[in-house]
């Protein structure tokens, strides 16, 4: 609230924008990158139950931080049922002399 408040984004979900970085930048805000952190754990039993997924079933848990530089200015906490999550990397192996 310190970053939005008073401002058009205050409210995520009725503002006049909607996604992270399009948000932020109508009040100049520049989303400079994202951090993910996963986890996997069982779900609890009333995330199954959103998630339509047997107890017990793992699921990941995904924290991820929008950043503007090095301040970190929002984050969610997102579960989903591993069944229905890829992660996927790419990593470039830099020029050899």
């Amino acid at each position: 609230m310190a970053i939005t408040e008073g401002t058009e984004i205050e409210q995520p979900e009725s503002g006049p924008m909607t996604g992270v970085v399009p948000r932020f930048d109508l009040i100049g805000l520049h989303i400079t990158h994202v951090k993910e952190d996963v986890t996997g754990r069982a779900a609890r039993p009333y995330e199954a139950e959103t998630l339509s997924v047997p107890q017990g079933v793992p699921v990941l848990v995904i924290e991820r931080t929008y950043y503007v530089e090095d301040r970190p200015v929002e984050t969610a906490d997102i579960v989903v049922s591993s069944a229905r999550y890829l992660l996927s990397y790419r990593l470039e192996i830099p020029g050899r002399a």
